[in-house]
């Protein structure tokens, strides 16, 4: 009995390094991704509020509107990242398809959703 903690300390070890090994590279990729080129005008959390964000009016791709917009539709955020957006012959977002690989995008789509449900929980 006197070696039960040490065996579960050794337990929570071993589950923890297996945790961090299911990591994929993409999961320890994209929040760096993300930082460098999104965050400035969407911010961390992906509501838009940063200084920046706020002067060119960027969606708080958070909410529920863009959440359901963009739902099921990865295809659509892909072309969206790639090409940028453009309104009334004015670039809102710049396309990142020169900076970013395809995987990138695919993984940057991916978290959108991941911001909705974040928010989802709090």
């Amino acid at each position: 009995m006197k070696y039960l903690p040490i065996i579960i300390c050794a337990l929570a070890l071993c589950l923890g390094e297996a945790y961090a090994a299911e990591q994929t590279d993409a999961d320890k990729k994209v929040p760096a991704v993300w930082a460098k080129n999104c965050a400035p005008c969407h911010g961390g959390n992906g509501k838009g509020t940063t200084t920046i964000g706020r002067k060119m009016k960027a969606a708080d791709l958070t909410s529920e509107k863009i959440q359901k917009k963009y739902k099921d539709k990865q295809e659509e955020v892909i072309k969206l990242i790639s090409e940028g957006l453009i309104k009334d012959k004015k670039i809102i977002m710049k396309p990142l398809k020169d900076k970013l690989e395809e995987e990138d995008m695919k993984e940057l789509a991916k978290y959108l959703e991941e911001l909705g449900k974040k928010k989802d929980e709090k």
